[in-house]
């Protein structure tokens, strides 16, 4: 017997709600000094070189605006609903910016890659703006896409 196929609808897709796979950068927790402002704190807190260092890159880092994509996905028999959220609280805007409903089949050959694209989006967007992701941004990234690719591997095989 063949599955009638599902509406969107049906599915309960949560990508913003529960944040299980998320890529993405944020501001949050950076401060815009100017180069004189971080010379006088070095000067009154007697700052070693690698926190200088250190604040000088975060300052870098501070007019960077923020950018999350969030992606989830829910199965039914052979039909698997999924969804893209982005959110850019710099740019004013949560929406959804992608959505689809697969077969079984068609799912497993293109859900895996779907976080990375949207890890390369986002990249993207940085690297016009001559930045980059930090190190724990990145490294947050790559957990995410893990975490995404062992959830379908898991729930996408046959039962």
């Amino acid at each position: 017997m063949i599955d009638s196929a599902p509406k969107i609808e049906d599915f309960k897709l949560d990508a913003y709600g529960h944040l299980s796979y998320v890529v993405g950068w944020s501001d949050e927790g950076r401060e815009d000094l100017t180069e004189m402002e971080i010379i006088a704190k070095a000067a009154e807190g007697g700052l070693s070189d690698e926190q200088i260092k250190q604040l000088s890159e975060d300052s870098a880092l501070g007019d960077r605006g923020d950018w999350l994509a969030c992606v989830d996905f829910a199965r039914d028999g052979n039909f698997v609903a999924y969804h893209v959220v982005v959110n850019s609280d710099s740019g004013g805007f949560i929406d959804t910016l992608e959505q689809g409903l697969l077969s079984l089949e068609d799912a497993r050959n293109h859900l895996p890659g779907l976080l990375e694209t949207w890890d390369d989006i986002g990249s993207e967007h940085l690297v016009v703006d001559g930045q980059w992701y930090t190190k724990q941004e990145r490294d947050e990234n790559l957990a995410a896409i893990k975490r995404w690719k062992e959830a379908l591997k898991r729930e996408l095989e046959d039962r």
